[in-house]
């Protein structure tokens, strides 16, 4: 008996000095309050011991945990032990996919590719916007003019008749969801952030411009917004011809340059119709890479390219416009997997929907995979798929005819095994009347 417990203190030493150092004072004071940072989260073990076994819990049980006790709860809500996950290589990617559902609400599921467990997110806070708005569109009159009545018509065809958020953009900054712009019959200048590890909406600084349908990208840990559409005091809506960027360091956007369009033509200011839109943006080799498409049709008529080291903006490479998505067959069927940019290319052929990569150095698009199983609905291609990359894996999200959404995935670690038979669906799930609005992999 004696030998036992002495072999256990002795076993409990050797642990404890495997894990002192490894995880910093700063962890461990965050899982207690003041006057409790000698409490044991795990009764009998060190507390160092203990941040190594919770850390490896996966994410789908989190939630539960922080209901165990008041320690847990601050632990699985602090940053420190998600930089421990990092530090062990047990992070795990979970996928946010944004739908606007038959009400035209926004809505947020989040799954887990390991088990294909779909999980709704809270809402986000725009009551205070709406009241905004409301108020914004009541103190808003008639007119004699035929300008000022053609601009109100274009905003009621664009914006809509009900007060609903849409019209937005995320992507995944410094481990947090953000959402960026919208509108609510007006652009909004409003931004929204989503911690994955408190489970809880945020407001950040709102932009220094008011943006619907804006494009958004990371790039050196800075989030951008990209052009998008506002409203005109005389003519309705027009395409805005710049970008700028959040730096969450500080908390503040500041200006990312003008369009080369915006420079080179000043005088299409008057025609908003002929102006190119912001219709979908790739973060590639430490750049922005933006294509356009006109303002009143679905057609791409070329693109820029963004060097955050000159905060300029040039011509995009004639190859990369060619074989770019079109924008009508939807939100975004490109993304960067494993450094390279790829795109979903749906065709009317018997080969079906084809996987191409861009080849930089020669400025042109190839076909590395055919016959992939994605159904596209070419007549009516409301925002039948979206697309998002991550490491080596390419996951596709795509609306099937029955209303169900299904969640498809490859790995493209080598490029010369992507066949159809390595494409793995890993959820399905029926939402009913659904519009994919966008896709984002969130890692913690």
């Amino acid at each position: 008996m004696g030998a036992n417990l002495s072999f256990l203190q002795s076993n409990n030493k050797n642990l404890e000095r495997k894990f002192t150092g490894t995880v910093s004072e700063s962890i461990i004071s965050t899982g207690a309050r003041a006057g409790e940072e000698h409490l044991q989260l795990i009764p009998g073990l060190p507390n160092e011991l203990a941040y190594h076994i919770l850390a490896r819990v996966p994410r789908r049980h989190h939630t539960s945990l922080k209901l165990v006790c008041p320690s847990w709860n601050r632990v699985f809500k602090s940053t420190p032990i998600y930089q421990l996950r990092k530090q062990l290589a047990v992070t795990e990617e979970w996928l946010y996919i944004l739908m606007k559902d038959a009400d035209d609400q926004l809505v947020w599921y989040a799954l887990d590719p390991e088990t294909g467990q779909w999980k709704t997110l809270p809402p986000m806070p725009i009551s205070i916007q709406e009241e905004e708005a409301k108020a914004e569109m009541g103190q808003q009159q008639g007119s004699d003019s035929l300008m000022k009545l053609y601009g109100k018509w274009m905003i009621r065809v664009i914006f809509g008749d009900r007060i609903r958020l849409k019209g937005c953009s995320a992507a995944v900054l410094d481990g947090c969801l953000f959402v960026v712009g919208g509108c609510l019959r007006a652009p909004l200048d409003s931004v929204w952030r989503y911690d994955a590890r408190t489970e809880t909406w945020s407001t950040v600084c709102r932009m220094d411009t008011a943006r619907a349908f804006c494009k958004t990208a990371c790039l050196h840990n800075k989030l951008y917004a990209i052009g998008g559409v506002q409203l005109g005091v005389q003519d309705g809506v027009y395409p805005i011809q710049s970008a700028e960027v959040y730096d969450p360091t500080t908390n503040q956007w500041s200006p990312a340059g003008m369009f080369c369009f915006s420079r080179k033509d000043p005088a299409a200011s008057t025609a908003h119709m002929s102006k190119p839109m912001a219709t979908s943006v790739v973060s590639y080799h430490h750049k922005l890479c933006l294509s356009h498409s006109l303002y009143s049709q679905y057609v791409n008529v070329g693109g820029e390219v963004y060097e955050p080291m000159s905060n300029t903006w040039s011509k995009m490479p004639r190859g990369m416009v060619d074989g770019w998505p079109a924008p009508q067959l939807g939100t975004k069927l490109n993304t960067v997997v494993n450094g390279e940019m790829v795109a979903l290319d749906p065709t009317n052929s018997l080969d079906g929907v084809r996987l191409k990569l861009y080849d930089n150095q020669n400025d042109e698009w190839k076909i590395v995979c055919t016959r992939i199983p994605i159904s596209f609905d070419l007549v009516y291609p409301d925002s039948p798929c979206v697309v998002a990359g991550f490491k080596t894996k390419l996951y596709s999200v795509t609306k099937e005819y029955n209303g169900s959404v299904s969640v498809l995935c490859v790995d493209l670690s080598s490029l010369s095994d992507c066949d159809v038979k390595v494409w793995k669906t890993i959820a399905s799930r029926s939402f009913g009347f659904v519009k994919l609005v966008t896709c984002q992999v969130l890692d913690i």
